[in-house]
């Protein structure tokens, strides 16, 4: 049986047939779209069908049946970090004219090569994603919304750069670059709390001297820290700098992970982020993204309270 990824490519690479490319256990294939041009890629590899077989079982509690599909956790991450490794060196082998291998969500199939191996198997294909989904939520328009929206641009005006961050981060988030969402989610925070200081001693000076960051980190902490998603990630991201969980611990690690997340060695064991663990920072991107959104809110606030005067 072999386990096969299949994943979308973006390019400029023309291809007009398909081709197959083995090296030792690893299949690579490269298909073509009807344009001419490189689609997809797949790689695939032996697995041992016992650690992929699918059962379905009913949930006596709920009624409900629930479906296990099977694997190999360390195949597939195998096969995964064989396709960043090929978007790698196909990038800079074709001068750029790959952009991107979507390996982050694969298409998984089991191939199955024998009858035996088909027997245990209710799916052979399925599409998880390895990321959560930040979807653009859809909004209906009205008349009244637009003329509100419209009339609003004045009073508004001085949020206009601050706003072009946070949407830039929410873009990040739903194309699953967290760490560049953060940036955009952080430039809020320091452009409006930060008063222009760059030092570790200065900014925090400034950082603490905001009540409104502290309302809006408040804030934020407390809805991560109630979502089971969230929680354990940030536990670890603020043990990563030595800060504690809470409001004024928040304000340092905002501070410090900016700065870690802002510089890289290649020769360094130490936990960096990098184009290939993104995921890795998606927590991040949910809090900084409230703490932004709350200063936000709090910045139009204080616009309309003055217009009203």
């Amino acid at each position: 049986m072999r386990y096969r990824l299949s994943v979308r490519v973006e390019g400029e690479l023309h291809l007009d047939s398909p081709i197959t490319v083995q090296d030792k256990k690893v299949i690579y294939e490269f298909i073509p779209g009807k344009n001419g041009f490189l689609k997809q890629i797949a790689v695939s590899s032996k697995i041992d069908a016992s650690k992929a077989v699918h059962s379905l079982k009913r949930d006596e509690s709920s009624d409900l049946f629930k479906l296990t599909i099977g694997g190999d956790k360390e195949v597939h991450d195998n096969l995964i970090r064989k396709l960043q490794s090929l978007e790698s060196q196909m990038s800079i082998g074709t001068d750029g004219a790959l952009a991107k291998v979507f390996w982050e969500n694969p298409v998984v199939e089991y191939i199955t090569e024998s009858e035996e191996d088909a027997k245990d198997f209710l799916v052979t294909k399925s599409s998880i994603p390895r990321f959560p989904p930040f979807p653009c939520p859809e909004t209906k328009l009205s008349p009244d919304r637009l003329q509100n929206l419209v009339s609003r641009l004045a009073t508004f005006e001085d949020l206009d750069l601050p706003i072009a961050f946070w949407r830039e981060g929410l873009n990040e988030m739903r194309g699953q670059r967290f760490i560049s969402a953060f940036y955009n989610f952080y430039y809020v925070i320091e452009g409006f709390c930060a008063k222009g200081k760059s030092s570790k001693k200065s900014v925090l000076n400034e950082f603490n001297k905001s009540a409104a960051l502290k309302r809006a980190v408040t804030f934020a902490l407390e809805k991560a820290l109630e979502s089971q998603s969230h929680k354990d990630p940030l536990r670890k991201m603020f043990g990563l700098v030595n800060t504690e969980l809470n409001t004024e611990g928040a304000l340092e690690f905002l501070y410090e992970i900016r700065g870690m997340l802002h510089h890289i060695s290649f020769e360094t064991t130490r936990e960096q982020g990098t184009p290939f663990n993104q995921q890795d920072f998606a927590s991040l991107a949910v809090f900084s993204q409230a703490v932004a959104r709350a200063l936000l809110e709090e910045k139009a606030k204080e616009l309309k309270e003055a217009k009203d005067l």
